[in-house]
């Protein structure tokens, strides 16, 4: 919902003409390399092809990076493994909700807030720097930055 959102309101909603993309979920984000999260990537892949170019975006939240050595370091092999295999990497610094609502939100609370995100045009109070950083930092993701080298110019 927050991608659809973002590129509706800062790449002028291209996605209902020349953009066109599917969600993989990992069901954990542990799984970014197993065999099923990879196949479906591959499926739609091969899908796109005859359309043009096709791009694998693996987009993360980096939960507590910046005080968790384990966190840090899984993100940095995420990183590595995305641009080895000349896939992009987006995060969001320290989860999703944080970056576009300023705070976290219960787990059992995203759905409603993601619905009421799009319901209330929430997208229109975000802060478009905060989603073109180079560096993490709390409340801030690199998605729209990635989203521009990726998307045709207007």
């Amino acid at each position: 919902i927050y991608i659809n959102e973002v590129i509706d309101q800062f790449f002028g909603g291209r996605r209902n003409n020349d953009v066109n993309y599917n969600t993989v979920f990992m069901n954990g984000k542990g799984n970014y390399k197993k065999t099923n999260v990879l196949k479906k990537i591959n499926d739609f892949a091969k899908a796109y092809k005859p359309l043009g170019k096709s791009h694998v975006v693996y987009c993360f939240d980096t939960d507590k990076f910046d005080s968790d050595n384990e966190a840090k370091t899984f993100l940095d092999t995420v990183e590595e493994y995305c641009r080895t295999n000349g896939y992009e990497f987006v995060w969001f610094c320290h989860d999703v909700e944080e970056v576009f609502w300023g705070h976290t939100v219960n787990k059992n609370e995203k759905s409603e807030f993601a619905k009421k995100f799009t319901r209330n045009n929430e997208i229109k109070g975000v802060d478009y720097t905060k989603l073109c950083c180079t560096k993490k930092s709390k409340a801030t993701s690199n998605l729209a930055k990635i989203l521009a080298k990726l998307l045709p110019s207007t």
